[in-house]
C-alpha cells in the first residue's frame, strides 16, 4: 500500500516501466499533493507538498519539482535534486504571470521539457491556460532555454518530446493533427488527421520511436490507433476495455486506465489485440489520483 490513499502497486522486476511519482488530492491538505520515489526499484515514496509537479528522471538520479511559489525575483522555477550527489539547484524559467509546467525528461536524463503557459479569459469569460511555447532545461548547464512559438493553432495543447527527443510535438487546430517543431521553435512537419492524444503529448511514442499512439479519429472505427512516425501511415487500429491510454509499456503493448470492470480503478497493460494482460496499479474509484510512470533504462 502506497502513502496518500489505498493505492496498491503490482510491480515486477521485469517490468520495463516503473511508477516513480504520483499526485493525489488530500482532504486534510485541501490540495493536490505530490509523491516521488527515491529510486527506480524497491524504494519508498516521499511526500512533496510544496510542488505543483514532481518528475523523476529515467535513470532515477534527478527529481524535478516545480515550486508552488514564484521566486523573490518573480520567476517561476524548477528545483532539480541530484539524488546521487546529494545536492540541488534551482533553474529560473519565466516571469510572473507566466508559468512553466513540467512535461517530461529526455530518455538520457540530460534535459527536461517544460510547457510555457499564460492565463487568459476564454470566450465564455472563464479563465483558461494557453500554450505560448516551451522551455528545455539543460541539467549540465543548469539553465533553461525558453522558446516562444508563434502559432495560434497550438494554444490549446501542450508540448511533448518528439520521437528522438531532439524536437517537440503538439496537437494543433481542430483536425486532430500533430505538429512537430525543432528546438528553435521552427515548424518541421505535420501529421494531420491522426486523432487526439489520450494523455497529451507525453509518452506518445513507442520506446524505439517508430510508432505513436492516438485515440482513433471517428472515421477509423477503433479505439486506439498506431501510426508510423516516419511516414504518418496507420499501422493498426484496435478496440479494448481501456478508458484512457497512458503510454507505451513496451514496443508491443500499451498501458491504460481501466475504470469499469471492477470496484477499483486499475492501470492495465493491453496488447494490440485489445486484451488486458497485466494489472500494474489499483486505486479506489473515488480517489483523485494521477500516476507518473518512467521507462526504465536498459539494464536498470
Amino acid at each position: 500500500m502506497l502513502p496518500g490513499g489505498a493505492i496498491t502497486l503490482h510491480e515486477h522486476p521485469s517490468d520495463p516501466i516503473a511508477l516513480t511519482a504520483y499526485e493525489v488530492y488530500e482532504k486534510k491538505a485541501d490540495d493536490d499533493v505530490d509523491y516521488a520515489r527515491r529510486s527506480l526499484r524497491g524504494a519508498s515514496f516521499d511526500r512533496h507538498a510544496g510542488n505543483w509537479e514532481s518528475l523523476v528522471s529515467p535513470d532515477g538520479r534527478y527529481l524535478a519539482g516545480r515550486q508552488k511559489d514564484y521566486t523573490s525575483q518573480g520567476y517561476d522555477s524548477v528545483l532539480i535534486n541530484d539524488r546521487t550527489m546529494g545536492s540541488s539547484f534551482r533553474v529560473m524559467t519565466v516571469r510572473k504571470p507566466l508559468i512553466s509546467t513540467i512535461r517530461s525528461w529526455s530518455r538520457d536524463s540530460s534535459r527536461l521539457l517544460l510547457n510555457i503557459d499564460k492565463k487568459v479569459k476564454g470566450d465564455d469569460g472563464k479563465d483558461e491556460w494557453i500554450s505560448l511555447g516551451f522551455a528545455v532545461v539543460d541539467v549540465a548547464r543548469g539553465k533553461a532555454d525558453v522558446v516562444e512559438v508563434a502559432d495560434e493553432s497550438i494554444r490549446g495543447s501542450d508540448f511533448g518530446w518528439d520521437a528522438t527527443d531532439t524536437g517537440v510535438v503538439i496537437e494543433y487546430g481542430d483536425d486532430d493533427g500533430l505538429r512537430l517543431f525543432d528546438r528553435s521553435g521552427k515548424r518541421v512537419r505535420d501529421l494531420p488527421g491522426v486523432g487526439s492524444t489520450a494523455s497529451g503529448t507525453t509518452d506518445l511514442f513507442s520506446p524505439s520511436g517508430a510508432m505513436l499512439v492516438t485515440d482513433c479519429p471517428e472515421s477509423d472505427g477503433g479505439d486506439h490507433c498506431l501510426w508510423d512516425t516516419r511516414t504518418g501511415a496507420q499501422v493498426r487500429a484496435f478496440t479494448s476495455d481501456c478508458d484512457k491510454v497512458l503510454g507505451w509499456y513496451d514496443e508491443s503493448h500499451l498501458f491504460c486506465w481501466e475504470l469499469d470492470n471492477s470496484s477499483l480503478d486499475e492501470v492495465r497493460v493491453v496488447d494490440f489485440d485489445g486484451k488486458l494482460v497485466r494489472t500494474l496499479l489499483q486505486v479506489p474509484e473515488k480517489l483523485d489520483f494521477t500516476p507518473q510512470f518512467t521507462v526504465r533504462p536498459a539494464g536498470s
